[in-house]
């Protein structure tokens, strides 16, 4: 993920010798590992993953047809949860649907988070690719399942651990490319 991608990074830039190797990064330029694909230091590699979000909406709208409202959550201090917000809000604009959000910053408040999207309405709920929403997410699988709102996964991995649909990135596959 992002967050340990970046320390990884900052241990690293000590000596420069420490390889650092990422996966499951959203944006690794704006998160500062690299300035592009073949723009980065040569101890730095990995794999950039990017959530088919059309394919998610697409999905959610055939379980849920006349939702129009899509809510979320997510950590304003991780940049990969930043991007993947912006990315989705432009996407639910682009299906006319009225996006939701909310942030959290720490595990603890993930459940009143999605609750509160619940209450503003939302119809379809969205687990996006937000380490401290990930570290809660039972939080939010039993807001799925008290409110019977589903929620929909960036990571097709998830829905072991509740949320009723995942698309996006195998966490396997993303190790053996990086």
């Amino acid at each position: 993920g992002t967050p340990p991608a970046q320390a990884a990074y900052r241990v690293s830039q000590a000596d420069g010798k420490a390889a650092v190797v990422f996966s499951m990064v959203v944006d690794p330029y704006g998160a500062g590992l690299a300035k592009s694909p073949s723009d980065h230091p040569a101890h730095v590699t990995g794999s950039q993953t990017w959530v088919p979000r059309d394919k998610m909406l697409e999905a959610a709208l055939e379980v849920v047809p006349k939702a129009k409202k899509v809510g979320t959550a997510y950590n304003k201090g991780e940049q990969n949860s930043v991007v993947d917000a912006e990315e989705m809000r432009k996407m639910v604009a682009q299906y006319k649907l009225e996006f939701l959000e909310t942030s959290v910053s720490r595990p603890d408040e993930v459940a009143m988070a999605y609750e509160s999207l619940v209450a503003r309405g939302a119809d379809v709920l969205y687990q996006g690719t937000d380490s401290t929403v990930g570290a809660a997410l039972s939080a939010v699988t039993k807001v799925q399942n008290e409110r019977k709102v589903p929620v929909f996964s960036a990571g097709a991995a998830m829905t072991s651990e509740g949320p009723l649909l995942g698309v996006g990135s195998d966490f396997v596959d993303l190790g053996y490319i990086s």
